[in-house]
């Protein structure tokens, strides 16, 4: 992978409250950046479709994690 291009990691975070969603959301980032180092954008989007098992639901988040190259500053 060449040093201009992006990385980009897709994450799925399945948690049975919205606390530990929150909870869950916070360990996958921290993931995130020990594989990509620094985070540069992140973004995470609560899917619309709470998942149902029974009378148990769950929440599910998509993380889109994208580490962009660090901007070279040229002396003059």
């Amino acid at each position: 992978m060449s040093p201009t291009s992006n990385r980009s990691r897709h994450l799925e975070v399945v948690a049975q409250s919205k606390r530990g969603m929150i909870d869950a959301v916070r360990q996958a980032l921290l993931g995130a950046h020990r594989r990509l180092g620094s985070l540069d954008c992140c973004e995470a989007e609560l899917l619309s479709q709470i998942v149902r098992k029974g009378r148990t639901r769950s929440y599910e988040i998509t993380l889109s994690v994208t580490q962009r190259p660090l901007r070279q500053t040229h002396g003059s």
